[in-house]
C-alpha cells in the first residue's frame, strides 16, 4: 500500500501515518483508497520542520517494501531539505542514505554519504558500519578504525558487540597482519558467546564458528598445533559452512599419515555443504578438490573421478577441474576420455600453459604425434618475449 501510494504521488506523511494509523483495519488494508479516505485531514499537513523526519520515515517504509530506488530518492528528499534547514541535523538522513545506496550497490554514494554522516556525528554507530563495509570492498587499510569504531561504539556501557561486525574486525586485522588485533576480537567473540547468542543480530553460531577457525589458524602460525587441532574441530562444528577448518583438519591428519582419518574428515565436510545447499560455491569446489586429490594420492583413482565428476556438475567452467579428471583419466590408461577433458579445459582457459603441456604429452601418448609438436611449438612461441613490449 505504502509502494502504492508513492507511486500515486500522496503526500509523504500519508504514507507515514499508515504506521500509527488508530484503526487496525487500515494497517492491514490493501486499497491506498481506503486508506487515503480514513486518514484524517491533517494527515496532509507538514510543518517545515518535521519535512526531513517525514521523507526519512517515507524512506524506511519503502524500504522495508522492497523498494529500494523509492527509498533512496526519499532519503536523499530528506538530506536535502536537512542541509537547507538545520545542516548540523543532517547526521541520520545521511546515514540512512548510505545504508539505502549500499544496499542497492552504489558504493561510491555510499561511501560519500556515510562519510558525511560521520563527519556530522563520530559516534552515530549506522554510519561506521556503512562506511567501514563500503571500504573493506576496496580500501581494507581505511576500513579497519571505522570497524573498530563499530566495535567500540556497541561496548559501550557494558553492551556487546554483534559478533558478526566483531568477526568482520579481526578478518580484516588478520589480513592486514594485526595478529593481535585480531587474536583479541576472535577470542572476545568466544568468551562472550553465552551473552551474545540471543541478541546477535549476524548468526551468532556462525561467528563463533569462524572465531575458532581465525584462532586455529593464527595457533598455526604459532606452530601450535594441538591447539589450532582443537579450535578447528570446534569450527567444523558451529560452522560447517566453513572450507578452511574441515581442510586443515584434514591436512593434520595427513601429515601424520593418517590417510584414512583425512579422507573421512573431507567426506563430512562435503556432507555438510551438501546438505546444506552450498551447491557451486567456492567452499564447496575447495572441498571436492581436496578429496579428489586424497583419493588419488592414496590409489583409488575411480573415487577420485567420481568425485571429481559431482564437481564439475556443480562448476561446469572450472578448468582447473577438467585438468584434474584428464590426469587421472591419463593415468588410469583412458587417453580418450583425457583428450576430451583436456581440450574442454583448453577452451575454458586458452592462456594456460600447463593444460596445453598436458594436452600435447597426451596427444603424443595418443599417437597424434604432429599435433602435440605443433601445440608445445605454440605454448613455445607464446612464452618468448615480444621485443616491442
Amino acid at each position: 500500500a505504502a509502494r502504492a501510494l508513492w507511486g500515486a504521488g500522496a503526500p509523504p506523511p500519508v504514507i507515514v501515518n499508515l504506521l500509527n494509523a488508530p484503526n487496525s483495519e487500515l494497517q492491514t488494508s490493501n486499497s491506498p483508497r481506503r486508506i487515503l479516505a480514513a486518514l484524517p485531514h491533517s494527515s496532509f499537513i507538514v510543518h517545515p520542520s518535521s519535512f526531513s523526519d517525514t521523507l526519512a520515515a517515507t524512506a524506511r517504509l519503502l524500504a522495508e517494501c522492497g523498494d529500494l530506488p523509492g527509498a533512496i530518492r526519499a532519503a536523499s528528499a530528506a538530506v536535502a531539505s536537512v542541509q537547507n534547514r538545520a545542516p548540523s541535523r543532517g547526521a541520520q538522513p545521511h546515514a540512512e542514505l548510505a545504508d539505502y545506496l549500499w544496499c542497492a550497490n552504489d558504493l561510491p554514494g555510499a561511501r560519500e554519504a556515510a562519510a558525511f554522516a560521520t563527519l556530522l556525528a563520530p559516534d552515530d554507530l549506522p554510519a561506521r558500519l556503512t562506511l567501514a563495509r563500503v571500504l573493506q570492498t576496496h580500501d581494507a587499510p581505511a576500513a579497519l578504525p571505522h570497524w573498530q569504531a563499530v566495535v567500540r561504539l556497541q561496548s559501550r556501557e557494558g553492551g556487546i558487540p554483534d559478533p558478526g561486525h566483531r568477526l568482520a574486525l579481526a578478518r580484516l586485522a588478520l589480513q592486514l597482519g594485526q595478529i593481535a588485533l585480531a587474536r583479541e576480537n576472535a577470542q572476545a567473540i568466544v568468551e562472550n558467546a553465552p551473552a551474545a547468542l540471543p541478541h546477535s543480530i549476524a548468526d551468532p553460531t556462525y561467528a563463533i564458528g569462524a572465531a575458532h577457525a581465525l584462532l586455529g589458524q593464527m595457533a598455526s602460525q604459532r606452530r601450535e598445533y594441538e591447539a589450532a587441532f582443537r579450535h578447528y574441530q570446534l569450527a567444523t562444528r558451529l560452522a560447517p559452512l566453513l572450507a578452511a577448518p574441515w581442510q586443515a583438519l584434514a591436512e593434520h591428519h595427513r601429515a601424520a599419515g593418517q590417510m584414512a582419518d583425512a579422507i573421512a574428515v573431507l567426506e563430512a565436510a562435503r556432507d555438510a555443504l551438501q546438505s546444506a545447499d552450498a551447491a557451486g560455491s567456492g567452499e564447496e569446489i575447495g572441498v571436492y578438490t581436496a578429496l579428489a586429490d586424497l583419493y588419488r594420492q592414496t590409489g583409488q583413482p575411480r573415487s577420485a573421478l567420481t568425485v571429481l565428476d559431482d564437481a564439475l556438475i556443480l562448476a561446469p567452467a572450472a578448468a582447473a577441474l577438467h585438468q584434474r579428471a584428464a590426469a587421472l583419466h591419463r593415468e588410469t590408461g583412458q587417453l580418450d576420455a583425457a583428450l576430451r577433458s583436456y581440450r574442454r579445459a583448453r577452451e575454458l582457459a586458452p592462456a594456460d600453459p600447463s593444460i596445453a603441456h598436458e594436452l600435447a604429452l597426451a596427444l603424443d601418448e595418443h599417437g597424434e604425434h604432429a599435433e602435440a609438436i605443433r601445440l608445445l611449438e605454440e605454448v613455445a612461441a607464446a612464452a618468448v618475449p615480444n621485443p616491442a613490449d
